[in-house]
């Protein structure tokens, strides 16, 4: 049928080539007129110490032939709107900042790729509301959004002017370099910065040669240069057995990879800083890794998968027959990645020989329906549970949210409540007052038949394909490089939900806080949906695509990224594929950390081969 169309396609070019080509002058005249409907629209993209990432987007861009230019200077623009349709009056944008004009030959496709948050027609929503009620199936056939900015997990805006003054042309990234390190001696180490992407391809690699590697936790200062959370530091002194120059093994390894080596002369952090020797850097274990494959796995994600571990980490694994998993000797690996499904559960013996693996060590992580079909509470091997089967114990799941909210806040009771010599009169709880309110009345919330048909309906609801804002815990492991907030792609995949003692790196929905004194903005929690809210916060959820309200209801709060030991071992959920066709690359990160990270820092005694 493709050739048949294709040959259609071509006669009628053929036939119709005089008007096709006036038409064709038409669009680019109207893509380049200065009073046109492109003439005041620039995309921004804001600076980002994630190079690795950057260059792809810019390449990517090249690669349609868009003109892209970049301010030399400060600059400030009125009404730049953020990915999440935030308006700000006047925003201030930094030198380094990409700026693409929509008044440019391809303004159409470039509008198409890069427009945050196009809308689709009401004929077409109603078309598709009525699809659902009526026969419970959606018409969409794909992805309601496609935001390469946000696939890019790249902060941007959207300015209401074309280019500003003193704008140049960009033609790509300009180099960074490293200059010897302050003091006299000899280097002591090595550090790759953990805020590319790529540096987890560095740490991989280097310990598949033999390099013993570090990860820091926590943001460090060496030799008067700061570093981010997760990048990677090579001491001498851990690598006394290594044969051969450990300085070229290093060097060799980020040449590989395009990333920067810069040589540190002392291990001191001042003050509370990190300092090597101490607990925020841990040892990475080099990752022996297993892909499933086949049986009910999903073959789009597990290709995107094994895409992301051969072309863009360069790692050897295995890929596993799911069929023939029960009778694998697992412990050659100390990581199993199981993609989405797309038919079938695990049967008996899949499920036991998971389970005896990782209370043996092993790091499991489960995406998509793999991860649901492990949240169920007869398997028992996961603490996590889907929403619909915990609508009878909804409030404990609650009062977790309230927890990780308010202990996140950095908010503390009046000095003079905690010092008082006298017992406060009262004591403020989070579950009472405006907007932290159960959805429903007392009566309602009870009734888990009402609840359950709630659920039902609102799962009726759920995305085809929209990006959603999620909230990060920048404390966790799991998010080394990325940033307080990171672009999903969800589709119709579980919610789940996720209490302690599972942690929850990633959460649906982003929080901003409004000053004490102003006035109240709406959020999706008062009275509404199973979700909880502090007073004074305010909840971002949909970022672009097709979002039903009911869905957003369901689906603010819950679990997108969950990690829980079992025995030895541990068990990693994501709630949907995070390397969605390749592209997502800001959950990718995530996926990389778990798989490079994970047997060292999520372990207790990593499997030993």
């Amino acid at each position: 049928h493709q050739i048949v169309a294709t040959l259609t396609n071509l006669r009628t070019l053929k036939g119709n080539a005089r008007e096709i080509l006036r038409d064709f002058l038409e669009g680019h005249r109207l893509a380049v007129d200065e009073k046109g409907p492109f003439a005041n629209r620039t995309f921004a993209i804001l600076p980002s110490a994630n190079r690795s990432r950057v260059r792809n987007f810019i390449d990517l861009m090249k690669l349609q032939g868009f003109e892209l230019y970049t301010a030399q200077k400060e600059f400030s623009a009125a009404n730049a709107i953020d990915q999440l349709g935030q308006v700000a009056r006047r925003r201030k944008l930094p030198a380094g900042t990409i700026l693409i004009p929509n008044r440019q030959p391809e303004a159409y496709l470039l509008s198409t790729m890069l427009e945050f948050d196009p809308r689709i027609p009401a004929k077409t929503l109603q078309r598709e509301r009525k699809e659902i009620l009526r026969h419970g199936r959606s018409r969409l056939y794909d992805v309601t959004a496609w935001n390469l900015t946000m696939m890019h997990g790249l902060d941007a805006v959207t300015l209401a002017t074309g280019l500003p003054e003193g704008a140049v042309p960009l033609e790509s990234l300009p180099e960074e370099t490293a200059g010897p390190p302050p003091g006299n001696g000899a280097a002591i180490g090595y550090v790759i910065d953990g805020a590319d992407d790529l540096s987890v391809a560095a740490a991989g690699r280097l310990t598949g040669r033999g390099v013993q590697v570090r990860v820091a936790n926590q943001a460090f200062l060496f030799d008067l240069t700061a570093y981010s959370r997760g990048s990677l530091i090579v001491t001498h002194a851990d690598n006394l057995l290594f044969e051969g120059d450990l300085r070229g093994a290093v060097e060799r390894t980020a040449g590989e990879l395009g990333l920067q080596v810069r040589p540190i002369r002392g291990g001191f952090g001042e003050g509370d800083l990190a300092d090597i020797g101490g607990e925020h850097f841990a040892r990475v274990e080099p990752p022996r890794i297993a892909l499933l494959t086949r049986g009910g796995i999903s073959p789009y994600d597990f290709g995107s998968i094994w895409f992301l571990l051969d072309q863009r980490l360069g790692l050897r694994h295995s890929h596993i027959d799911e069929n023939a998993l029960s009778r694998t000797d697992l412990r050659r690996y100390n990581v199993l990645v199981v993609p989405d499904r797309f038919a079938g559960d695990f049967d008996t013996d899949t499920r036991a020989a998971i389970r005896t693996w990782v209370e043996g060590g092993g790091t499991l992580i489960a995406i998509g329906d793999s991860a649901g079909a492990l949240a169920s509470e007869e398997e028992g091997l996961s603490q996590v549970r889907r929403l619909s089967d915990v609508l009878d114990r909804l409030d404990e799941y609650k009062l977790a949210v309230l927890r990780e909210i308010i202990g996140s806040s950095g908010e503390i009771p009046s000095e003079e409540a905690i010092w008082s010599h006298l017992l406060p009169a009262d004591v403020d709880l989070p579950w009472e007052g405006g907007n932290a309110k159960p959805g429903a009345s007392e009566e309602e919330t009870s009734d888990v038949a009402e609840l359950k048909k709630r659920d039902e309906w609102e799962s009726m609801f759920m995305p085809r394909g929209a990006i959603l804002a999620g909230r990060v815990d920048r404390e966790h492991w799991l998010t080394f490089g990325t940033g307080r907030k990171v672009p999903i792609l969800f589709g119709d995949s579980p919610v789940l939900m996720s209490k302690p003692p599972v942690e929850t790196p990633v959460r649906f929905g982003y929080l901003t806080r409004e000053e004490a004194g102003s006035k109240p903005g709406d959020t999706l929690s008062a009275g509404t949906g199973w979700a909880a809210l502090p007073d004074r916060f305010r909840i971002y959820l949909r970022m672009s695509g097709l979002v039903w309200p009911e869905a957003a209801h369901r689906l603010a709060n819950a679990a997108y990224v969950t990690r829980e030991p079992v025995g030895k071992g541990q068990i990693i959920l994501f709630a949907s594929p995070p390397f969605f066709r390749g592209s997502t690359l800001g959950t990718a990160r995530i996926l990389m950390n778990a798989m490079v990270y994970g047997p060292g820092l999520g372990t207790d005694q990593p499997i030993k081969p």
